[in-house]
């Protein structure tokens, strides 16, 4: 089979990540030539790494989408006699991860259709403006036979295309159509993954209603299941707000884990492109990114951890000493305290806190993860509240040896996680909501994210209590900026406090938007 490919690369950055090289070196041994379309300039670093999977390398105007720019290439660059060297024509775009596994068995299922227009998957039957379409390919990659390309009506579609348009709306309504030209004259559709359980005529309900034809949206892990190479980028940016109630909100996260144990694709080529442009609570979120945890978790391997604890509460430092070890837990707190344990530090009121941590990091170079919490500044804040929620927050972060050594797994399994903090309250604005409003501090995080912190963030108090407070939001600040997640764990017997909390939410939600 001699295939032509036609790639479309667009990043609002100008940038080349890995998962676009990766995905052109393990597409190209199928192509007899590729041609690679950049919408938008790109400096001479980043077209250098097209360039170098790319027989033919266009750079146009950000306009008309996939469709402007495949028009451009087929019929600027190429005649209807270049075209018909090639038994078929393939056309693709950056808008997903992978191939998650080889891309032999879907090549050599197309190899052998009889259909002119194939894709992956399809969107099923549709009324667009009081019109009705049939199912028709969805055109982030997908091919077409000699049967289809050298008709006339292959052309006529594409010389309809306006390859200036900026409307998404306009764009997308070609995806529609290419469709529909080839079935009403008698031609037919394929598609590798088998939609017909999410369409309109299925007798599977529940499929039905909760993918309502979406299918590369809502059923990752099902598509995976079933050969699907790909990962929807979409998928990890969709507002939560407007998915259906039915659909499974772990299936995204369930895909991940799949694709950790059935594939050798790197993950963290997904996690670098989605952290760098987008918001990682946007991401979390998407991705059940919250850890509860128990403290019946062992390890073999002790890890050592340094606790920076500055709080006004003999009991929560007590507990905190009481779980030193000579090999693994240190603990640095306040003068207003004495402790006769040889990995309990002092850090007086007038020595310089980000000093004193650095030196004692380079000194103690067997440290791993780093806790920090401060409770000092209560505000107006109930003495009632303020008591249960400081045991919620330090129950977070140190609960008990075991405890720690889960949040130590959980850094492990999960090298983009920057920050875990005590998830203490439901809000919709921001990540430490409650930590703004009621002055609490506290966040575990690894060795060289803590130094690097340390050394960059310019924080200009002090007293000790008040820069570890600042610490903690600079935090948030440092993972966001290099595309690490900062993400909330809590204690497995405080979930049902926060389901409470979630039920709580819902209904005052409901009285505002009556």
């Amino acid at each position: 089979m001699k295939r032509i490919g036609f790639f479309v690369f667009f990043d609002p950055d100008g940038i080349v990540d890995d998962y676009v090289l990766y995905l052109l070196e393990h597409i190209k041994p199928f192509l007899n030539f590729l041609v690679v379309i950049s919408n938008g300039e790109l400096g001479l670093e980043q077209k250098n790494k097209l360039t170098r999977y790319g027989d033919l390398y266009i750079e146009r105007i950000n306009k008309g989408f996939d469709f402007g720019a495949w028009k451009e290439a087929l019929l600027y660059h190429f005649s209807r006699s270049d075209l018909a060297n090639y038994d078929e024509l393939l056309f693709f775009n950056d808008t997903f991860y992978g191939p998650i596994i080889s891309l032999d068995k879907i090549f050599d299922h197309f190899d052998n259709t009889s259909s002119g227009l194939w894709g992956l998957t399809r969107f099923g039957e549709t009324i667009r403006n009081g019109q009705l379409y049939k199912p028709f390919i969805q055109t982030y990659f997908w091919g077409c036979k000699q049967s289809f390309f050298k008709d006339d009506l292959f052309y006529d579609f594409w010389n309809d295309v306006d390859e200036n348009a900026d409307d998404f709306a306009c764009a997308q309504k070609y995806e529609i159509e290419l469709s529909n030209i080839l079935q009403k004259s008698g031609g037919c559709i394929d598609t590798y993954i088998d939609c017909s359980m999410f369409e309109e005529s299925s007798d599977d309900v529940i499929n039905r209603v909760r993918y309502n034809k979406a299918i590369d949206k809502f059923a990752n892990l099902y598509l995976l299941k079933h050969g699907f190479p790909f990962v929807k980028r979409k998928n990890f940016f969709y507002d939560r707000e407007k998915i259906n109630e039915y659909i499974v909100a772990d299936d995204l996260y369930a895909s991940i884990e799949y694709i950790k144990h059935h594939s050798s694709y790197d993950i963290d080529m997904i996690f670098r492109h989605i952290l760098r442009i987008k918001n990682g609570t946007v991401v979390r979120r998407a991705l059940n990114y919250n850890y509860i945890i128990d403290d019946s978790f062992n390890v073999e391997k002790k890890v050592a951890t340094l606790c920076v604890l500055l709080s006004d509460d003999k009991e929560f430092v007590d507990s905190a000493i009481n779980q030193t070890d000579e090999y693994s837990f240190y603990v640095i707190v306040g003068e207003y305290q004495n402790y006769n344990n040889r990995n309990v530090y002092y850090l007086n009121e007038d020595e310089l806190c980000k000093d004193f941590l650095l030196n004692f990091l380079n000194i103690h170079d067997s440290i791993q993860y780093v806790c920090i919490f401060s409770d000092r500044f209560t505000g107006h804040v109930p003495k009632l509240a303020k008591d249960s929620i400081r045991k919620l927050c330090y129950s977070s972060l140190m609960k008990s040896k075991e405890y720690i050594n889960h949040v130590v797994k959980v850094f492990v399994d999960n090298n983009r996680i920057g920050c875990l903090y005590p998830y203490t309250d439901i809000s919709i604005e921001n990540n430490y909501n409650l930590l703004l409003n009621s002055k609490f501090s506290g966040a575990w995080s690894r060795r060289d994210i803590f130094i690097k912190l340390l050394e960059c963030k310019n924080i200009f108090f002090n007293n000790a209590n008040c820069y570890i407070r600042e610490l903690v939001f600079r935090l948030f600040d440092y993972c966001e900026e290099n595309a690490l997640f900062s993400t909330p764990i809590i204690p497995i017997e405080y979930a049902s406090i926060i389901i409470s909390n979630i039920e709580l939410m819902k209904e005052r939600y409901k009285d505002v938007t009556k």
